[in-house]
């Protein structure tokens, strides 16, 4: 079962698997480290992107890129389609955007901590999930492009019709078709 599943998954195109890649970069990215440093009389912090005050942009990140992988993911184990094929390009597009902004939200607010408090600093986890919903959306925006192109394509495309008989050949001139012309009889002036 296991090694079927990821011959499916090898079946893939290119642009598919680095959409899901870069979901898949994108949730690893919230369980790295975002911000570190030391409060005020505390002891040094670590904290990932479900902690501190970025937990819910973390969250939202996590659902949205989950749900991005779930909509392939799902189909190739068996399961039901979660999507048409006509709206999942549309989804995976706006699931995709909506998390490369909420990175920036918490990205903005981890930047706001670090200019109050001179011991914080931003690492590298943010920069990752980043880098992951960008590639993601990019891709994303490739397939919906991909897929208007195939819509309009289809709706110009027309089909010949086998009822209409091809046109007969043209027949070919013979050199005895005007006799006067190559007799050098012809009307002079």
């Amino acid at each position: 079962m296991g090694s079927a599943f990821l011959r499916k998954i090898a079946g893939i195109e290119l642009a598919e698997r680095l959409l899901n890649g870069g979901a898949l970069v994108g949730i690893l990215g919230v369980f790295l480290p975002w911000i570190s440093g030391e409060w005020p009389r505390e002891e040094p912090l670590n904290y990932a992107g479900f902690q501190s005050y970025t937990a819910m942009h973390g969250i939202g990140i996590l659902a949205l890129n989950a749900f991005i992988l779930s909509m392939t993911l799902i189909p190739l184990a068996g399961g039901p389609h979660i999507v048409t094929k006509q709206k999942k390009n549309v989804l995976r597009l706006l699931a995709s955007s909506q998390a490369v902004i909420l990175t920036l939200l918490a990205l903005s607010v981890l930047t706001s901590i670090t200019f109050e408090f001179s011991r914080m600093g931003i690492r590298f986890g943010i920069y990752v999930s980043l880098l992951g919903n960008l590639l993601t959306a990019f891709e994303a925006f490739y397939k919906w492009q991909e897929q208007q192109e195939q819509q309009v394509r289809s709706f110009f495309h027309y089909e010949e019709s086998p009822m209409i008989a091809p046109l007969p050949a043209s027949p070919t001139p013979s050199t005895n078709e005007y006799p006067l012309a190559n007799s050098g009889r012809g009307i002079r002036r």
